[in-house]
């Protein structure tokens, strides 16, 4: 697994510094093919042609959120791979090709503009970070471009920016602080803090989660907001700071390899003892954590592949372990569903025209390895739930995973939080 992942990472970094030097001379894409060879521009990625359709994954393979890019990124892969060996999609094989962002907005937006203009593609999966998925849409909308969101989740992306062509499959970034507001007040706890990446994401996520508290009637107060940087490697002083405030509970928003440093960080401070800390605990973290795992921390995750009975999902699972040898994490299941959706619009509309695939997406119900999820026609935002539970050890999983999970449905989640 370790040499396979290597090799991944290996490709990444290269298509990541070709993107940045093609950044300072052309619009020239970096790109490569399901079959990690490098793609290039579209002279010889060849777009779409007779018996072959082209999709384009653009998503963080380097940075500090790559650890949710790479597996999202993966999991489209296998998506592709078993449409392939299952004979194409409309008579047709899929091409999927990947350019990486970096995180960086103006890169994303460059490759929107090389993917769809010269690779032509059919359709766009990612990204991670909600700044370049705002960066991508318009694009995608002036070009009649499908874009699919599973990881970015700004609920900008399906409101004020609401193209007909953008569709999110994963909780908004509204939906999921309302599960934590619900949280908070089915534990009682009034006297928090909050501590979250300091761009629109997470002043979103923060925003709406005190205005949720106070409409669920939870007479809170507030003792301290930290707004550290994405990419953020020292936290010692917001740590110190929040613990000098003595919270009953603390929110954030903090994810991927950004919690993995500010974990172990806290850890040194007892900080998991202190007080009720509330993150995005998932099995990438907890993996990485490993045993300092803190135990008794409160998890949330729009995707927990523990918590998900079904026999779509233990499918999903033994292909990816076979696959990349690794569990898959919440960022492979929301991409994997995200390409299953773009599936079912192609076989419902009979064709890969993307007014005919997003006229048929609005308003369906789509099934998916998370099961059925609908879409609301008004906003392209799919209808899901999120799940939180407590960190602790497990003798099944060579990693921590949850226990007292909770799962709070998109009626609780939608209805009291848009």
């Amino acid at each position: 697994m370790k040499k396979r992942w290597k090799g991944i990472m290996t490709v990444a970094a290269s298509l990541a510094l070709a993107g940045v030097l093609t950044a300072c001379n052309t619009a020239a894409s970096s790109g490569a093919g399901s079959d990690g060879n490098t793609a290039g521009n579209s002279s010889d990625s060849g777009g779409s042609t007779s018996s072959t359709v082209t999709v384009a994954a653009i998503t963080s393979l380097t940075s500090s959120i790559s650890d949710l890019g790479v597996p999202g990124y993966q999991a489209e892969e296998l998506a592709i791979n078993q449409i392939n060996a299952s004979g194409g999609l409309l008579g047709k094989k899929i091409k999927l090709i990947k350019f990486d962002d970096a995180a960086q907005p103006n890169l994303g937006a460059q490759y929107a503009d090389t993917a769809i203009l010269k690779d032509h593609v059919n359709a766009v999966f990612g990204p991670v970070s909600s700044a370049v998925a705002a960066a991508i849409e318009p694009i995608a909308a002036q070009n009649h471009t499908l874009v699919f969101f599973h990881t970015s989740n700004d609920i900008s992306l399906t409101t004020t920016g609401f193209t007909k062509y953008a569709f999110q499959v994963t909780p908004n970034t509204n939906m999921e602080s309302t599960a934590i507001a619900l949280l908070f007040k089915k534990e009682g706890w009034t006297k928090i803090a909050t501590i979250s990446p300091n761009y629109s994401y997470g002043h979103d996520t923060i925003a709406n989660f005190l205005k949720m508290l106070t409409k669920l009637g939870v007479h809170y107060t507030l003792v301290s907001q930290q707004w550290p940087q994405l990419g953020t490697t020292d936290y010692s002083s917001y740590i110190s700071t929040i613990l000098s405030k003595h919270p009953q509970a603390v929110f954030s928003p903090v994810f991927g390899g950004d919690l993995v440093t500010f974990a172990k960080q806290g850890i040194q401070y007892g900080m998991f003892q202190k007080t009720n800390f509330v993150s995005m605990m998932d099995p990438t973290v907890l993996e990485a954590l490993g045993s300092q795992a803190p135990v008794g921390a409160w998890g949330y995750s729009r995707a927990p592949f523990f918590a998900i009975h079904t026999s779509d999902m233990t499918n999903f699972i033994n292909a990816y372990k076979q696959a990349y040898n690794q569990y898959p994490d919440a960022w492979a299941i929301l991409a994997y569903s995200a390409v299953q959706t773009w599936e079912y619009g192609v076989k419902q509309a009979d064709s890969f025209d993307p007014d005919k695939v997003a006229d048929a997406l609005s308003g369906a119900t789509v099934p998916t390895v998370r099961g059925d999820i609908k879409i609301d026609p008004s906003t392209h935002q799919a209808e899901v739930g999120e799940w939180v539970g407590q960190v602790a050890k497990s003798s099944q999983y060579p990693f921590a995973i949850w226990n007292h999970i909770t799962y709070f449905s998109p009626s609780q989640i939608m209805s009291t939080g848009q």
